[in-house]
């Protein structure tokens, strides 16, 4: 799912435990700006981005020190927005090597709600408020796998400020209430 910065606690309550993103040794390519490296994924401050230099189709990879067990991922305050895409690869060894034990494909950043799914009383009909702040959150919930490295594809080919911006990138494990899907 994705949306924008207000509606992150919207739906079933989930808890992730240790971003294991802050414990991956991570890379880019093509290369990010000097001062605006992957590092800064594992960066909480706000202020902290990585920064691609164009809107090339970018790659973060990382590499974990062993196996973890992974069923999420969230990728927090990026400017992807309408017309991007965004795609998570799992990989039981390391350096992206090994067997692919997940694929989300393709999803769109900013996927559009269908008419007559919309979460009565919690989602906007129409423009909103923080529609024109330029920056957006994606989740990804899927069955829990045990993986080594990852790699993350972004596309955004259409983004208006000519490069591909994340502040905070997440992958963890998390436990679901009960009653939450």
């Amino acid at each position: 799912s994705s949306g924008a910065p207000g509606m992150a606690m919207i739906g079933p309550p989930r808890i992730l435990f240790r971003n294991l993103v802050d414990e991956a040794t991570l890379s880019a390519s093509p290369s990010l700006v000097s001062t605006l490296p992957v590092g800064n994924l594992q960066n909480g401050l706000r202020t902290a981005v990585a920064r691609s230099t164009s809107l090339a189709t970018q790659d973060i990879l990382g590499d974990w020190g062993g196996t973890e067990t992974v069923n999420a991922c969230i990728a927090w305050r990026h400017n992807w927005g309408p017309g991007s895409t965004w795609r998570l690869r799992l990989y039981s060894g390391a350096n992206q090597t090994g067997t692919l034990v997940y694929d989300s494909d393709d999803i769109d950043a900013e996927p559009v709600t269908p008419l007559g799914e919309l979460w009565w009383g919690y989602e906007p009909w129409g423009t909103g408020l923080i529609d024109d702040w330029g920056w957006w959150w994606s989740t990804l919930w899927f069955d829990a796998v045990e993986a080594r490295s990852f790699k993350l594809t972004v596309d955004a080919p259409s983004n208006p400020y000519a490069y591909v911006e994340l502040s905070r990138l997440i992958t963890a494990i998390l436990a679901r209430l009960p009653g939450s899907r």
